[in-house]
């Protein structure tokens, strides 16, 4: 049952309303049960390896605090990291198979609780129904936020009563997500998809194009998803960590990053680059230890040269940034978007000849005709009139980030303090606009978020 599918949205609902009318003593109940369903569901193999890695780090931590000294070694830390990674890497390995679901997200979450509990950072949970709660949480299930015990344990484990401001608030996000997803990203995807599956017929704008479409379509396609996540946990009175702050507005790569998928950003700083000696051991060694978890992040992300070389990129780019005398912050946040998309351009390539294919043909002729004519639409797989909710989109998306980023005004708050015919109306208005302008058709039930195989 996916995300992108009525049945979710139905499943949902029907949740909402089981776990507001039972006692709020068995709202816990309800919400892992929603959750062990929804898996099942979704996936039996993601159900059983979810369950082999979620019961070994509970007992990891509860061992740990136990009489068995040797769970207290660092050889058995790293035997169960090791442990909960294996199914990982053999996807990776075996690079024809898609990750079941959440399979790299609560693997992150899981190697973030046993580390923390081998630094004694807090007590492990003695209840096993609440841990499995906490790893399996069924609104972050499929491609996170990457869920951290002490941020969410909280939030998680205790019941919540019914907040109608919290309800509707909740569903707004869950609906932008769809908006983003529909309107945004699955047409976009239809040009990206296009030019990609066909780069040797396509030269110079359209690939210029298309390598911009991708930035957006990437980006309303995972926030689209995380947006849902975040509102049907809202929905319960559950925030979750948000994972993403307005990322192309950012002045420098580095930046970038502490907006673009927060919880990875922070999950590699806490679990990685710091563990490596951070800043501490001099610049040099500040340099390799960023090139270091820039690689594992692309290694984390998929398998293939180009997959590494795009984490590599990210590295370079925060080193070679430092050193840019030019500050500007338009420039800055210009300089930063190429950068990202040149990279993001590694990132949907198939391998590396099809990257320097691509690349090479973009500067092959210099056709800036194709954007008057009309030709650049057609041939992209879209008409001009399909187009235009793609460019309303597109243009919502980056206003809603620099009212957000700029003004500091939440649009939400603004909705919630008209009247209620109003606040009813703009909602309904974006139902219909999002079923009426989004992107369906024969492939919709395939067409499934973009990090959901990562």
């Amino acid at each position: 049952m996916s995300f992108i599918s009525v049945y979710f949205v139905i499943y949902v609902f029907i949740v909402n309303i089981v776990y507001y009318s039972v006692p709020v003593k068995y709202r816990k109940a309800v919400l892992l049960s929603a959750s062990i369903l929804y898996i099942l569901l979704y996936s039996k193999l993601a159900a059983v390896l979810m369950l082999a890695a979620i019961v070994l780090s509970y007992g990891y931590g509860r061992c740990f605090y136990g009489n068995a000294a040797w769970c207290k070694s660092k050889a058995a830390l790293a035997v169960v990291i090791v442990l909960l990674l294996m199914p990982l890497i053999g996807i990776r390995v075996l690079s024809d198979f898609i990750a079941p679901i959440g399979l790299s997200f609560y693997t992150l979450s899981l190697i973030s609780y046993v580390s923390d509990i081998y630094q004694k950072k807090y007590l492990p949970e003695k209840n096993f129904g609440q841990f499995l709660l906490f790893a399996s949480f069924f609104p972050q299930s499929v491609q996170g936020p990457i869920a951290r015990y002490d941020k969410v344990s909280g939030e998680l484990f205790t019941p919540h009563v019914f907040c109608y401001r919290e309800f509707t608030f909740g569903w707004q996000m869950v609906l932008w997500g769809y908006f983003l997803k529909f309107v945004v990203a699955d047409k976009a995807g239809i040009m990206v998809d296009t030019v990609y599956a066909n780069c040797g017929e396509f030269q110079g704008v359209y690939l210029i194009f298309a390598a911009f479409l991708y930035s957006i379509q990437l980006y309303a396609d995972f926030s689209g998803c995380v947006n849902i996540a975040l509102g049907v946990a809202q929905s319960f009175g559950i925030y979750l960590q948000p994972n993403f702050r307005q990322p192309y507005l950012a002045d420098s790569v580095q930046d970038f990053w502490r907006r673009w998928h927060m919880t990875l950003s922070t999950w590699l700083r806490d679990y990685v680059y710091i563990p490596l000696g951070g800043n501490r051991k001099g610049t040099f060694r500040k340099y390799v230890n960023i090139l270091i978890v820039f690689g594992i992040s692309g290694i984390w992300h998929g398998v293939g040269l180009n997959f590494l070389v795009w984490g590599l990129c990210h590295g370079v780019f925060q080193i070679v940034e430092r050193f840019c005398i030019i500050k500007n912050k338009t420039f800055e946040r210009i300089r930063t978007f190429l950068m990202v998309t040149f990279a993001w351009m590694l990132f949907r390539a198939e391998n590396m000849g099809h990257f320097l294919s691509m690349l090479k043909n973009m500067f092959a002729t210099f056709n800036p005709e194709a954007i008057l004519d009309g030709d650049l639409y057609y041939r992209m797989g879209l008409t001009r009139l399909q187009t235009l909710p793609l460019i309303l989109g597109i243009v919502l998306l980056f206003v809603t980030d620099y009212v957000h980023e700029k003004k500091k005004i939440s649009i939400r708050e603004k909705i919630a303090k008209a009247p209620m015919p109003v606040r009813w109306a703009v909602f309904l208005l974006g139902i219909m606009i999002t079923l009426v302008l989004g992107t369906y058709g024969p492939a919709y039930a395939e067409n499934q978020f973009i990090y959901g195989k990562f």
